[in-house]
């Protein structure tokens, strides 16, 4: 991408790797394929500050100064998020990594530039936990959503419910909720969800990307990984990542990985927690 090119002042910020300045023209550049949908351009007074993460991986940190400070201090954790994604999922999957602070209440795992809204709503300190663990959801997304995409929206949940679980894993122990604790409420969310929007296999147009895509597969996963066990299940994970790099999968290429993976037929699982109307036992 050569540009985008700016007034002085500005910044102009996209995703793939920096690979320069010209005077007002901002280049980056990518040589892993990218889906339409990940792809994110911002232009602002933006200051920069970089950073090095896991393997010296070159960071970049977009934000305005006087309005993102309390979200910094999240952001340049980012070394520590990667860290942990990787010492479950493997090497993250691209050359480079980064944040850019927008004006919005949502984010997006926009690739190698994770697009991050400033949550006018939620300014008080004690929102901080909610900023780690949308960053952590975005960042995990690198390996589940971004390195492999869907082939189709019908299977966004492959994205999501990684994410989710992810996420959860994550704040979980930091805010002392077991496992137990946490599976009770996701059961409670699922049997909502799945009533008011349908199950996350068949998502309906006019109800895209709603919740049941998210934590319902999330549940689909820990079910798994109650059965297989912990090192069996992060290894799956591993495994998906590496076997799948640059590529786009569907649920029949998913069930067919796992099984294979496992030694087990986990098809029955899988197809019952994407397609009931209700949540299975």
């Amino acid at each position: 991408l050569t540009g985008p090119i700016v007034g002085p002042g500005w910044a102009g910020i996209a995703g793939g790797t920096p690979a320069g300045q010209s005077g007002n023209t901002y280049r980056y550049t990518t040589s892993d394929p990218m889906a339409s949908y990940l792809a994110t351009l911002a232009v602002g007074k933006y200051q920069k500050e970089t950073a090095t993460g896991p393997h010296g991986l070159p960071l970049t940190y977009w934000y305005r100064p006087g309005k993102d400070d309390a979200m910094m201090k999240v952001i340049r954790k980012s070394p520590q998020y990667l860290e942990w994604l990787e010492a479950k999922f493997g090497p993250y999957p691209f050359p480079s990594a980064g944040v850019v602070i927008v004006p919005s209440e949502s984010a997006m795992e926009t690739q190698q530039m994770v697009t991050m809204g400033d949550f006018k709503a939620a300014k008080a300190s004690d929102n901080e936990n909610l900023w780690e663990d949308v960053l952590v959801h975005e960042y995990a997304h690198h390996w589940f959503g971004d390195t492999v995409s869907p082939t189709n929206w019908n299977d966004v949940w492959l994205n999501e419910g990684w994410a989710t679980y992810i996420e959860a894993l994550w704040s979980n122990p930091r805010d002392k909720i077991s496992d137990k604790v946490w599976e009770t409420w996701a059961r409670g969310r699922d049997a909502k969800l799945r009533k008011e929007v349908g199950p996350p296999g068949k998502p309906r147009a006019d109800s895209f990307a709603e919740s049941n895509v998210y934590i319902c597969p999330a549940l689909m996963l820990h079910q798994i990984r109650k059965q297989i066990g912990d090192q069996a299940f992060f290894d799956l994970a591993k495994a998906w990542v590496a076997s799948n790099r640059n590529t786009v999968r569907d649920r029949a290429a998913f069930i067919a990985f796992v099984n294979t993976h496992t030694g087990k037929d986990f098809t029955q699982l899988i197809n019952t927690w994407l397609d009931s109307p209700t949540t299975p036992k």
